[in-house]
């Protein structure tokens, strides 16, 4: 397919224009010089810019999980180009090779993190583009243990069956405390299982969301635990229908046929 030839050749244009950009900061002296290696950087960043435009449109046919990668890139090298007179040199270095990072990880073959002179700021750089607490942490923002790109994996898919019939198995335990409470029969707002489906499903969602941020795995089935007992109130708004439907049909005034009644006049003959 062509589409990938022309994502190889721009994600290769981007990285060999960020390492031409990094040269001429080296040779900068502050980043207000116009006339020399300034004026050079801002034209490989635009350079950056344009081929990442065409790496969006080309990776959404062939890569699309590399589409949004693709564009937080590109806004984060146009605001580098565009700011670049109120950045020092070292701030303007380190944002080209956070940039180049993310390119490098995507295809290995660019990797220049062992590199001494390259590497010497992986560290710092893989804990701000990547949110790792350290280099040696086996997940980051966009990319696997072994350098491809995160997909869903079988223990992510295993801790969503798992947790939606462990959602399922709680629906089913509420409505067993119904019948032994012998409220099975009630209404909505008085069966205990419609509070627990819906005050329990809220505390799994928002739990995953603020309080299990550092356990992913329990983070992902406390949210699918949840999620799935909030699916009860599609259930609870077809039964709070059809009740008021059969409410405002008991309520209606039976219709009284009345019959005419004929008066007959008759005629008597003297």
């Amino acid at each position: 397919m062509r589409e990938k030839e022309f994502l190889d050749f721009n994600i290769d244009n981007i990285f060999t224009n960020l390492y031409q950009a990094e040269d001429h900061l080296r040779r900068l002296e502050n980043t207000n010089n116009k006339e020399g290696h300034a004026s050079c950087v801002f034209k490989h960043l635009s350079f950056v810019s344009g081929e990442l435009g065409e790496a969006i449109s080309h990776s959404s046919v062939v890569r699309p999980e590399l589409t949004p990668i693709f564009q937080k890139l590109m806004k984060e090298t146009d605001s580098l180009r565009y700011n670049l007179d109120s950045l020092s040199v070292d701030e303007a270095i380190r944002k080209v090779r956070e940039i180049r990072k993310v390119i490098e990880k995507i295809n290995p073959k660019y990797n220049t993190e062992k590199c001494q002179a390259c590497g010497i700021v992986a560290k710092e750089i893989e804990e701000k583009i990547f949110n790792k607490k350290n280099p040696g942490d086996k997940k980051d923002k966009f990319f696997n243990k072994n350098n491809s790109i995160n997909n869903m994996d079988k223990k992510d898919i295993s801790t969503i069956v798992a947790s939606q019939f462990a959602g399922k198995g709680i629906q089913e335990f509420a409505e067993f405390i119904d019948i032994k409470l012998g409220r099975d029969k009630a209404e909505l707002i008085g069966r205990p299982s419609t509070w627990i489906n819906i005050l329990g499903g809220l505390g799994g969602v928002l739990a995953g969301l603020y309080l299990l941020e550092d356990n992913p795995n329990l983070q992902l089935a406390s949210v699918v635990v949840g999620s799935n007992l909030l699916t009860k109130i599609v259930d609870y708004g077809k039964e709070y229908a059809a009740m008021k439907e059969i409410r405002s049909l008991s309520t209606e005034k039976p219709v009284k046929s009345e019959k005419k009644e004929k008066k007959v006049s008759l005629i008597t003959l003297d």
